[in-house]
């Protein structure tokens, strides 16, 4: 979390002791003893710093709260003062493990009131999902920003979806609505790709994104990473809802010269409308496993088209999927969570086992402790549960009676 400036070597004398009648030389900082050094003003912040083993900084943030932040890049740190001039305005200096001089000054893009050091990006809008592209080091980032909408949609009898106009007078507070995007940004600096930016259409809101690496059917085949788009479309109760399942590829291209940042660009793979809304995907053994309607789907990406390879029927509304290894824990709103498998070979998707009690589940996901496996829900009572597969039943186990911690606010 520093920024070295200019770095010196130190040349350390030795101390030589007779031993009988031969020298020898022994280290002059042979331990390494803790201390404590207060700084009022570096970068704006006061506070303390632990030297030692393990150097800490201690933050005093404007609201009174401490904060501490490790320090680990150069080890044992002997040493440290504040350190203040033309070059180095309200620095520190400290003298590392190699016995370096290091003048340094702490970033000044990075707020330290948290408990990590953190930088906001402003984007002018509402971001709802973060996706890394490992292939190009990039971030695919969802968006939306409200407007008033003067329209309200209907249906009319030959099910052609239409607009009719809301006309009210100039005092009528017309409803907002949200108009999503994605874009990809640069890893350094967060900056966006020109020529990138993807608007979807009206009424659509985009309800998953994660980044999958999708292989053909063949187990031979080399898998490739694609950033995986869940949406679906509401436009009120005379409408019914659908969905669409969208697949990028992040390419990479000749840069303008007038652009420099344009070297990657947004190609859409697949784009079409499935039978209900898709409220949840992921990827399972090279495979795209979404949430639609009542239904889980298995696909596969063949030739820039998903071919249907398993399916099987759930409760009410299906939210939350997580995957590891060929196993699938899937929540639904209020029917609590279910467990599933899939066989690869025989193409099919099968019920391990599911929780019989009701729960309003927010969030599902897997916890691995050394050789066990559970599976961690947070529910509408603000509490956090771990379940445990409970073999030769149909059921599940739940390994604490109570809540973990305090109520999650």
């Amino acid at each position: 979390a520093v920024v070295s400036t200019q770095s010196t070597g130190v040349l350390i004398k030795k101390k030589k002791v007779r031993g009988g009648n031969k020298l020898m030389e022994v280290d002059s900082h042979p331990h390494y003893t803790s201390r404590i050094r207060s700084f009022s003003n570096i970068s704006g912040y006061s506070g303390l710093f632990l030297c030692g083993e393990m150097p800490y900084w201690l933050f005093l943030t404007t609201h009174g709260a401490l904060r501490t932040h490790p320090m680990t890049l150069d080890g044992k740190i002997m040493c440290f003062a504040p350190f203040n001039n033309v070059n180095c305005e309200h620095g520190f200096l400290y003298f590392s493990s190699t016995d370096e001089l290091r003048i340094c000054s702490l970033p000044t893009n990075l707020s330290f009131d948290n408990h990590w050091p953190a930088k906001k990006i402003n984007l002018r809008a509402t971001p709802h999902f973060v996706c890394y592209h490992h292939d190009t080091k990039t971030y695919a980032v969802c968006t939306s920003a409200p407007s008033l909408n003067p329209m309200r949609p209907a249906m009319q009898n030959n099910l052609d979806k239409e607009e009719m106009n809301i006309e009210e007078d100039d005092n009528f507070p017309y409803p907002s609505l949200n108009w999503y995007s994605i874009c990809l940004h640069t890893r350094d600096g967060w900056k966006i790709i020109p020529d990138t930016r993807i608007d979807l259409p009206k009424y659509e809101r985009i309800t998953a994104m994660k980044y999958m690496n999708l292989t053909g059917e063949q187990m031979g085949e080399q898998s490739k990473g694609y950033v995986v788009i869940a949406t679906m479309s509401s436009m009120g109760e005379e409408v019914s809802a659908r969905g669409k399942i969208m697949i990028f590829d992040v390419m990479e291209v000749v840069p303008d010269p007038e652009k420099p940042l344009s070297g990657y660009k947004f190609k859409c793979l697949y784009d079409k409308e499935q039978k209900g809304p898709v409220t949840e995907i992921d990827c399972i053994l090279g495979h795209i496993i979404s949430a639609i309607g009542q239904k889980i789907y298995v696909w596969s990406f063949i030739n820039n088209d998903l071919v249907g390879v398993a399916f099987i029927d759930t409760q009410i509304y299906i939210h939350s999927i997580s995957v590891i290894k060929n196993f699938v824990l899937y929540a639904d709103i209020t029917k609590s969570i279910s467990l599933l498998t899939f066989d690869r070979e025989c193409k099919t998707l099968s019920v391990i086992s599911r929780d019989f009690e009701p729960c309003e589940v927010y969030g599902t996901e897997f916890v691995v402790d050394g050789p066990n496996l559970g599976f961690m829900v947070s529910d509408s009572n603000c509490n956090l549960v771990i379940y445990a597969y409970q073999v030769g039943t149909q059921g599940y186990k739940v390994l604490h009676n109570k809540q973990i911690g305090r109520l999650i606010q």
